[in-house]
């Protein structure tokens, strides 16, 4: 099989991953909603998905130490992946939604990682840009949340989540198309003196990288929380919502397609990176200092599309420059993991701090949060350094 079809196959993947998950993800807080659930049940359910993101992306982790198991992982996280979302929307009893909702969130998070660890590694393979791979998520993610948004008042919670679980099952067949570990695996270049010198978890970049990820996106991804709730609170209508997702969304692709251009002019990821929390910092700071509502929503939420595009495409490949292609699936999936624990931190304190002090200053403690992130980012300087025992292993 050659492997000069294997971005075609990780082009499949993403839009089939980010299709159903936009199906999933955006709506089970939603259902959780319309059950007969107490308040405290869907605080606990809510709560607990953070932290069980955390703990399936450092568990599955531990695995992925070859191309063939990393391909037999895609498809037994998108199977059990899959039957969790199907079997979600049958059950509204707290103690049936508890299990299949850890699940879930120790499957969802690590497929992101995973494929995107493993279609950054084929890019390179195949000398193209990694952001002609990962650009099919925003068009599977607009139909997804159009197609959600628009419908499932009519077909229902049962059927959505039923489409959504086809489309994550899907993975799993489509995975049978990628080449071999024997095919796709090549020994990278080493340096003598480098031979001794490399250990993963000892490299100190990793760690920078880990952390900045924590700080950073576990803020954002917690502002991702909250921000309907600060929606809801202004009489926001979900047709509006959805509009400016698929805004949002547009602005990320058309990023993604430019940013090959971008990163031959700026030469360094570390650079393309900063460049998205910028803007990503951006979007927090208009929703803090701008008083015109739907002014501050729409230069959020274009800032956010721009910082998306650039840091879906930099994080994968600053992490493959860091800890090199073949350990870039366990980085990525830690980054997720780390990423998901700090948010669920924060999920819990939330409330107490814009009850307390308003939204305002909810934004401003968020966009601490992220500042001193970037100041980890900022610290990371030394490049990879290849590891020469793991380079061609295959995982019988």
């Amino acid at each position: 099989m050659n492997t000069k079809k294997n971005p075609g196959v990780f082009r499949l993947l993403t839009f089939a991953l980010y299709f159903g998950d936009s199906l999933f993800s955006p709506f089970f807080s939603l259902y959780f909603a319309s059950t007969f659930l107490s308040q405290l049940e869907k605080d606990i359910l809510i709560a607990l998905i953070p932290f069980f993101f955390f703990a399936g992306n450092v568990f599955f982790s531990m695995f992925e130490t070859s191309w063939k198991r990393n391909i037999w992982l895609l498809r037994i996280i998108s199977l059990m992946e899959a039957a969790s979302v199907l079997l979600f929307g049958f059950w509204q009893s707290f103690y049936v939604l508890l299990p299949i909702t850890i699940m879930a969130a120790l499957h969802n998070s690590c497929l992101f990682g995973l494929i995107d660890g493993m279609g950054a590694a084929s890019a390179k393979r195949n000398k193209i840009p990694f952001a002609s791979i990962t650009v099919l998520g925003g068009p599977g993610y607009i139909a997804g949340s159009l197609f959600g948004y628009f419908l499932h008042d009519r077909i229902g919670y049962t059927i959505m989540f039923g489409v959504s679980a086809a489309f994550l099952f899907l993975l799993g067949p489509l995975s049978f198309l990628l080449a071999p570990a024997k095919e796709e695996e090549q020994p990278e270049e080493i340096a003598p003196e480098e031979k001794k010198t490399y250990s993963f978890w000892k490299n100190p970049n990793l760690w920078l990288y880990l952390i900045f990820s924590a700080l950073f996106f576990g803020a954002l991804n917690n502002y991702n929380y909250i921000v309907p709730i600060f929606m809801k609170e202004a009489g926001l209508s979900d047709g509006k919502t959805a509009i400016w997702t698929v805004v949002r969304v547009s602005v990320e692709v058309v990023v993604m397609l430019l940013t090959p251009i971008f990163m031959k002019l700026i030469k360094k990821q570390k650079y393309g990176l900063i460049i998205a929390c910028t803007f990503e910092m951006l979007c927090i700071l208009f929703n803090a200092v701008i008083p015109n509502f739907e002014l501050a929503m729409w230069l959020a939420f274009i800032s956010r599309g721009i910082g998306y595009g650039f840091g879906l495409v930099g994080m994968v490949l600053f992490a493959q420059e860091i800890v090199g292609e073949k350990d870039c699936p366990k980085a990525a999936t830690l980054s997720n993991g780390v990423t998901f624990c700090f948010c669920g931190v924060l999920n819990l304190l939330s409330s107490t701090i814009y009850l307390n002090i308003g939204f305002t200053g909810y934004f401003f403690v968020v966009l601490s949060f992220m500042v001193i992130g970037v100041l980890f980012l900022l610290l990371i300087k030394q490049k990879h350094k290849a590891n020469p025992s793991k380079t061609i292993t295959n995982s019988k």
